[in-house]
This record gives structure tokens, C-alpha cells and sequence, in this order.
């Protein structure tokens, strides 16, 4: 299943590289347009659950590894001297590893699995005239 959505963010990119795609009809019709393209995140700093922290460093080039899903883009559509958009971004990282902890204080230690998931969606809609 992680092969599928790679392909998807491989095949996105090769659209979003290409340019936008106008679709015009006859006239003083509705035009409209899709865009897609790629952002990557990236995360540094310091994560904590009831006094466990841990230093958190994730650079943008280990965001495909861990790409679960992800879909980017821009759509308008025209008429006029009038035009209306939607931006969206949604992108789901996720990442599991086995690692040793010390509790707060010195106090305790242990290992354990650890399963993170993160989940980023931005929409935006705008009209222009």
C-alpha cells in the first residue's frame, strides 16, 4: 500500500513540474484550471508525553520515507472578470521504532514501540473580481 501512494506523490509531482492545465470553453464560457504540486515538511525541536521528551529532528529528505498519503493542489474557475479558488493541502506522515526511554528525574527506564502519525490539512477558498 506505501508503494501505491509513492507512485501517486511521483506521478503528482511530474504534473505539478509540468505546469498548470487550462481548460477553456467556447467563448465567454467558465474557464477552469487545476494545479497541482509538492510541498515537504519538515519538524525539529523537542516532542514530550507526561515528562518523557524526546529531541525530534526530521529533515524535509525523509519525508518521502515516511509519506503515508498525500494530495496537493490549486483549482480556479473563471467567468468574467470574476474568479473563485481552492487551495488545498493534505499530507499524512507516519513512522514506527522500537527505542529505550528514562523518565523524568533519572527515574525509570525501559524500552518501547513507538508509533507516530502526523497529519496536515490547510484549505483555502478565495474569490477575486
Amino acid at each position: 500500500m506505501k508503494t501505491r501512494w509513492k507512485a501517486s506523490f511521483f506521478a503528482l509531482l511530474g504534473c505539478s513540474l509540468a505546469g498548470t492545465t487550462p481548460v477553456q470553453a467556447a467563448g465567454e464560457g467558465w474557464q477552469f484550471e487545476l494545479t497541482p504540486y509538492v510541498f515537504g515538511p519538515s519538524f525539529k525541536g523537542e516532542l514530550g508525553v507526561h515528562g518523557v521528551t524526546a529531541d525530534v529532528d526530521f529533515p524535509v529528505s525523509d519525508a518521502l520515507q515516511h509519506l503515508d498519503r498525500g494530495l496537493m493542489g490549486m483549482f480556479e474557475a473563471r467567468k468574467g472578470a470574476w474568479g473563485f479558488g481552492f487551495d488545498f493541502i493534505y499530507a499524512r506522515l507516519k513512522s514506527e521504532k522500537a527505542n529505550s526511554w528514562q523518565g523524568p528525574g533519572g527515574i525509570g527506564s525501559g524500552t518501547g514501540d513507538l508509533e507516530v502519525s502526523a497529519t496536515s490539512q490547510i484549505y483555502q477558498f478565495s474569490a477575486n473580481h
